[in-house]
């Protein structure tokens, strides 16, 4: 975002202009007042991020706060920053962007030092943080680097990083060392200032890749929102982590926010193939399980008495009972079939089945090939999940509880 579009967007009257059509669809706004004297393109566009705003960042949607669209896309949500159970005295945020993180640190921190290298966009967060009446983030338009090289004050409690995994072009990169900032090269000045070190990594970053490359390394935390992966965290305790690195898996669920720790993976032994159809129910955990591969763990750390197996280590759990309170989804079978597309397309006339949710893992063809082969539309109450057992293919038509 420009200065001219802050400028733009920080006038009163523009302001009044958005409030009155913040619920019209922008491009028809754009449309209407194309030939009008309005900014109307930088106008359409915050009502646009507003709009889209309200369920990552409600709080930045009621303050009808200021959206550059790179900023926003880039920005945490305002649940996975909740999940972040970080609180102290002094904060340093090294990529402030948008502010979502640094806002919730703020919360959290007596102070709180965000860094942002583009001036204008550290002009927009500073004036955000100031509608949400956030007086613990000082913002200041300095990157990274040149602050890290010019400090001389006391070690932060928490040093955060969010590096922008893009490059100039806007490709994505995944490394940490292609991102800017440049962490591992940094490392060892941010070892000296932080008395611990946080830095959100893809959502597709190797696990084992980050224990390899990060010294000091002692805890690695995978963030989901509503059953999807969102974010990574590596956590640094210099100079005092020992052993290898903790694995945690951090929820955001409808109901509150939950919190696990993976242990060792252990994986139970899998049933033989005659007992493919013995089981009652199929459990698929949320997917920061896989990510963390903690399916077997969470089964013996919450589940101890649970009677279930595992097709394989990332793949379902099947139960003999249903596991009250499970993170993620319980399927009840229904019945549990041989995959043949034929046999299968028989059955579901039987029943009067036409549409499905097909939910597959570890097996030949996805949802809407299986679909394609069933003739079944996609949708409707029950589901039809596919995975192999003991290298063959199989199929249990369930109902989710």
């Amino acid at each position: 975002m420009t200065a001219e579009a802050f400028r733009i967007l920080t006038d009163p009257a523009i302001g009044e202009l958005i409030e009155a059509h913040l619920h019209d669809d922008p491009a028809a706004f754009a449309l209407r007042y194309r030939s009008n004297e309005y900014p109307t393109a930088i106008v359409s566009a915050q009502l646009k991020y507003l709009q889209k705003s309200r369920r990552k960042l409600p709080a930045w949607y009621e303050a009808r706060c200021i959206l550059p669209p790179r900023a926003y896309e880039q920005a945490s949500s305002e649940a996975a920053a909740a999940l972040k159970p970080y609180a102290g005295g002094t904060c340093l945020d090294l990529t402030a962007g948008l502010g979502v993180d640094s806002w919730h640190f703020g919360r959290h921190f007596r102070s709180v030092t965000a860094l942002e290298a583009d001036p204008d966009l550290a002009a927009v967060t500073a004036w955000n943080l100031r509608r949400l009446g956030c007086e613990a983030v000082q913002v200041h338009a300095v990157s990274a680097e040149r602050f890290l090289a010019s400090y001389h004050g006391p070690p932060f409690d928490l040093i955060y990083a969010d590096p922008d995994r893009r490059t100039a072009g806007g490709a994505r990169v995944h490394g940490l060392e292609d991102c800017s900032p440049d962490l591992p090269a940094l490392l060892p000045r941010l070892c000296q200032l932080g008395k611990r070190l946080v830095f959100k990594l893809s959502p597709l970053f190797d696990l084992a890749e980050a224990a390899r490359i990060l010294p000091d390394l002692d805890r690695l935390a995978v963030l989901s929102v509503d059953g999807e992966v969102r974010e990574v965290l590596a956590e640094l305790a210099p100079g005092t982590a020992a052993g290898p690195p903790e694995t945690a898996v951090w929820l955001h669920t409808p109901e509150g926010p939950r919190r696990f720790r993976i242990g060792p993976e252990a994986q139970p032994a899998a049933a033989p193939e005659t007992q493919a159809a013995a089981y009652r129910y199929i459990a698929e955990p949320d997917a920061a399980f896989y990510k963390a591969r903690g399916l077997a763990s969470l089964l013996a750390g919450e589940y101890p008495g649970l009677a279930a197996v595992l097709n394989y280590p990332d793949g379902f759990a099947f139960c003999g009972e249903a596991p009250s309170g499970f993170p993620g989804r319980v399927f009840e079978v229904i019945e549990a079939v041989p995959y043949k597309p034929s046999a299968l397309k028989a059955l579901l006339r039987a029943r009067g089945i036409r549409a499905l949710n097909v939910v597959q893992r570890h097996f030949p063809e996805g949802a809407a090939a299986i679909r394609q082969q069933l003739g079944a539309a996609e949708g409707g109450e029950l589901f039809l999940i596919c995975t192999l057992w003991q290298g063959k293919r199989w199929a249990y038509l369930a109902r989710r509880i």
